[in-house]
């Protein structure tokens, strides 16, 4: 996994005929973030709790601050286009998105260990503004009740399950997602909740998540009938052209969404390290075709 990673970073530096790659939104470097805390005398009451950062090339990765100073802490990591970076300030969640070689700084003034307010500088600012609320999405992420159709029927196909699991997720982004203004954090949003939601629901062993979805619906289903079997046509509907957006590559699930394509033995994507970038693109154009108006474009890079 890591060799391919590797890999796929080398490509992403090469990949000049690309329009994405003329974005510096798509470049590579340091990412940089400040924080800077006044007045210092109050500086060593201030906790950082589990630091982490990720993006669509990296599942979570613990990160570290480094004291340059008695009210100043430095975090540099080497990386590739969006970074998500999130931890603890004395308790509080704190989250953010970091582009490399651009400059951002948290500034904290505080009263005292308990009273303090937090203020950033950089690109983000508004998911930086909203790291309350981002928290609060993902705790219901994981408390939202299973979709219920009321149907008590057995599956007729792979694609008839798809479906009322996409159905599923459209009604919890919907939920989640109503009393937040239309604009760029809603999008946001509903990219981070498909990427959490869609790998989990149908690729993470897919036997299993049907049977789940039986369970859910309260249907014994009787022993020995059969699990639908997929086609390619499982993939319709999933990926879409939305995945020419930049913005699908900012919510860090999208790692998980790439590797659940990638190992998926139904679509036999071979290893890029065996056939090089030429062959590895021809199978994606193969299989996305009719998804993508562009043979270039972010999802095949």
């Amino acid at each position: 996994m890591v060799k391919i990673i590797v890999y796929l970073t080398l490509l992403y530096s090469s990949l000049q005929l690309s329009v994405y790659a003329q974005s510096h939104f798509l470049s590579s470097g340091y990412l940089s973030l400040i924080i800077k805390g006044k007045p210092s005398l109050l500086f060593d009451n201030m906790e950082i709790g589990m630091p982490m950062m990720s993006n669509s090339l990296l599942k979570d990765k613990p990160v570290a601050f480094t004291k340059l100073n008695d009210s100043t802490l430095y975090l540099s990591e080497y990386t590739y286009g969006p970074t998500s970076v999130y931890f603890r300030l004395n308790g509080r969640y704190i989250a953010t998105m970091l582009l490399p070689n651009e400059k951002n700084v948290i500034t904290v003034s505080m009263r005292d260990s308990a009273h303090y307010d937090v203020q950033f500088e950089g690109r983000y600012k508004e998911i930086f503004d909203n790291s309350a609320l981002q928290e609060e999405l993902i705790m219901n992420l994981f408390s939202y009740p299973p979709f219920k159709d009321g149907r008590k029927e057995v599956l007729k196909s792979a694609d008839d399950f798809k479906w009322k699991q996409l159905e599923s997720v459209a009604e919890m982004t919907h939920s989640l997602t109503q009393d937040i203004p239309d604009g760029f954090l809603k999008s946001y949003y509903t990219h981070m909740i498909n990427t959490f939601k869609v790998p989990n629901l149908l690729f993470k062993d897919y036997d299993s998540s049907v049977l789940v979805y039986y369970k859910n619906l309260n249907l014994d289903v009787p022993i020995g009938t059969p699990i639908p079997e997929r086609t390619l046509t499982y993939y319709d509907g999933i990926i879409t052209s939305n995945y020419a957006d930049t913005l699908t590559l900012m919510p860090s699930g999208y790692f998980d969404l790439l590797i659940a394509i990638q190992q998926d033995s139904l679509l036999q994507i071979p290893s890029i390290t065996s056939v090089g970038p030429a062959g590895f693109k021809t199978r994606l154009i193969d299989l996305f075709g009719k998804t993508f108006e562009q043979e270039d474009n972010l999802f095949y890079d």
